[in-house]
């Protein structure tokens, strides 16, 4: 039988801390269960306040023109994703997801929270890659 994993709920895990039966008993782990709780709520917090909420000013890419063509490349030879790596939101973004990897490497288990960031440094990493792949 297939075993499937799945991220931990913070809201799981907030309801085990209040859990009565613990007010009676000594569970040995506690300590590292409010530890997660903590990060978990953390890493939310900075997702939603640093990165999804903040309106940046700067160049808004969603107004440009891009061409119709089906190539990154524009008829004038400049390579259109540069107009993405070379603002100043994504200069900001990358330093905002660098900042929240300090955290996210301390969380120990695989929340909700910590899956969405680590889903946008993957985005963050395969442009990369291909402006990489481009410029080399």
């Amino acid at each position: 039988e297939e075993v499937r994993h799945r991220a931990l709920e913070l809201i799981d895990l907030e309801e085990i801390v209040k859990n009565n039966v613990l007010s009676k008993v000594k569970m040995p782990q506690m300590k590292t269960v409010r530890n997660v709780i903590t990060l978990a709520r953390e890493i939310k917090a900075r997702l939603e306040n640093e990165l999804l909420c903040i309106e940046f000013m700067s160049t808004d890419v969603n107004k440009s023109r891009f061409p119709d063509d089906k190539s990154l490349v524009g008829r004038n030879g400049d390579f259109l994703l540069y107009r993405l790596t070379g603002s100043e939101i994504y200069a900001c973004l990358r330093e905002r997801l660098r900042s929240i990897s300090e955290t996210a490497q301390r969380l120990t288990v695989v929340t909700q929270e910590k899956l969405a960031f680590q889903w946008l440094v993957e985005v963050f990493q395969w442009v990369e890659e291909i402006e990489k792949a481009v410029t080399d």
